[in-house]
């Protein structure tokens, strides 16, 4: 099983805080990295623009020893 969503687009947001995996823009580069996400504050990142995003599955998360 897969333990990670497909990847959306920046128009679309996570309904729930948490970590997001996240490919960003920076200096003309791609890069992949961690990024925090609060429903009612937005991304924790500011300057770099965020391209692409996904989360964990129900797998993925329970497989980390969360549940």
């Amino acid at each position: 099983m897969n333990d990670r969503t497909e990847w959306f687009t920046s128009k679309h947001k996570p309904v729930r805080p948490g970590l997001y995996e996240c490919v960003i823009e920076l200096l003309d580069c791609d890069f992949t990295v961690l990024v925090g996400w609060h429903p009612y504050r937005g991304w924790n990142i500011q300057s770099p623009r965020i391209k692409k995003w996904r989360g964990l599955t129900v797998y993925g998360y329970m497989k980390r020893g969360a549940l």
